[in-house]
């Protein structure tokens, strides 16, 4: 599997929570209780997917295959070409951009 549908992956994981807590404030009578299990299960789930499954599986592998560590049988994953190299300088600001969201979630 190529890094870049790790990423997707990763990301959607997330989002399903993000997404249900949003629909679930508009809602006209809503439950504080829920509400606030609904924002810690986000939060959790971001915090997991963002900070601990990203770096394991996405960041690793697209850095080590990039830097030709790990050989890869994919054809586009080839030890540091310059768009192996781009990629991996967006995931590590991704990863950034991160830490950086999730210090503001918290």
């Amino acid at each position: 599997m190529v890094p870049g549908s790790l990423i997707l992956l990763v990301h959607d994981i997330g989002d399903i929570f993000l997404v249900l807590v949003r629909g679930y404030m508009d809602f006209k009578y809503r439950n504080k209780t829920f509400e606030k299990l609904l924002v810690v299960i986000t939060f959790v789930t971001w915090c997991h997917s963002r900070l601990y499954l990203y770096p394991k599986y996405s960041l690793y592998a697209g850095v080590m295959v990039s830097w030709g560590v790990v050989k890869s049988h994919h054809p586009s994953m080839q030890p540091m070409k310059f768009g192996n190299s781009y990629m991996v300088c967006m995931v590590l600001i991704l990863q950034l951009l991160h830490i950086y969201w999730t210090f503001f979630m918290g």
